[in-house]
């Protein structure tokens, strides 16, 4: 994965990113990979797709009482709102 990013291959990253959450999806290591996820997606256009994958993992970590982390995750959705923000509208 880290050669598909470093070549800016972001669809292959994203579809090995995919494998490795696949195989376990509630882990507590699948949360840091749903985040590179939605970071990769923003980055080749896949706002909405993205703020959901954020969205997730903020309502988990919530759940768990990591509010800290639900705060920076919330941060990290609004500027992928603001920054991705469709030229046109």
């Amino acid at each position: 994965m880290e050669k598909a990013i470093a070549s800016e291959d972001y669809a292959k990253a994203i579809e090995l990113l995919d494998g490795e959450i696949e195989r376990d999806p509630t882990a507590f290591e699948s949360r840091a990979l749903i985040q590179t996820r939605a970071e990769l997606l923003a980055v080749t256009g896949k706002k909405n797709e993205a703020i959901e994958d954020l969205r997730g993992l903020i309502a988990q970590f919530s759940r768990d009482d990591m509010y800290p982390k639900a705060v920076a995750l919330h941060k990290l959705m609004w500027d992928i709102e603001l920054k991705f923000v469709d030229p046109s509208r």
